[in-house]
């Protein structure tokens, strides 16, 4: 029988907000120690996309950028930029993500399926999976 353990295997932080850790490379090291081989750093918003495509330009090989709009982050005035740099930097990610819809926070509902339609839209067209987030959205239907 073949053993399932994992501490023969490689590991991979598959949903990690590094913009958000200071001394990111500190933050690395310890996961290395701990046999973290690699860490999927997903963006939320402009800002965060721009630092985790940074981060994973400073790793390679390491970091592997994912980058999205998360549904706290919507605000009506970054929409386009944020989705154009999606558009023009996904194809250099593992990832589109972190994407989704909340129903929990005060964001306009209508904003967030527009901007989950769109970029899941570049996900299809990159062919990229996608890291979800999803709130209290389950029973919704996305008409």
């Amino acid at each position: 029988m073949k053993d399932n353990t994992l501490t023969d295997q490689a590991l991979i932080d598959a949903h990690a907000h590094l913009d958000t850790i200071e001394p990111v490379q500190e933050a690395l090291q310890r996961a290395r120690s701990a046999g973290i081989k690699q860490v999927v750093a997903v963006g939320m918003d402009l800002d965060s996309n721009l630092k985790t495509l940074d981060i994973a330009g400073r790793f390679p090989g390491t970091v592997l950028p994912a980058i999205g709009y998360h549904p706290w982050r919507i605000s009506a005035e970054d929409v386009d930029r944020n989705l154009a740099l999606i558009e023009s930097q996904l194809s250099q990610c593992v990832a589109l993500g972190e994407v989704g819809l909340d129903y929990k926070v005060k964001a306009k509902k209508p904003l967030q399926r527009d901007v989950f339609s769109r970029v899941l839209k570049f996900a299809v067209s990159q062919r990229k999976p996608v890291i979800v987030h999803s709130r209290f959205s389950c029973e919704r239907s996305f008409q």
